[in-house]
């Protein structure tokens, strides 16, 4: 379900699909947002440390990147 176009007053724009890297060497943190954010129809890559995680945003190309 696509969310409305534009936000209505006071709602921030929400993508209904986002390209979302998440960088975490918790592989517990990684399968929960994975799951979570699946769930909301996003595609997820991951990577479990820093240099990983570059390569994988010049391949995957994220809209958003989640770290810790």
């Amino acid at each position: 379900m696509r969310r409305p176009f534009p936000a209505e007053p006071g709602k921030a724009i929400i993508p209904a699909m986002a390209r979302v890297l998440i960088i975490d060497d918790d592989f517990e943190i990684v399968s929960i947002l994975t799951e979570i954010l699946k769930i909301d129809g996003h595609e997820i890559e991951s990577a479990g440390d820093p240099v990983e995680g570059m390569q994988k945003t010049r391949k995957f190309k994220p809209g958003l990147i989640i770290l810790d």
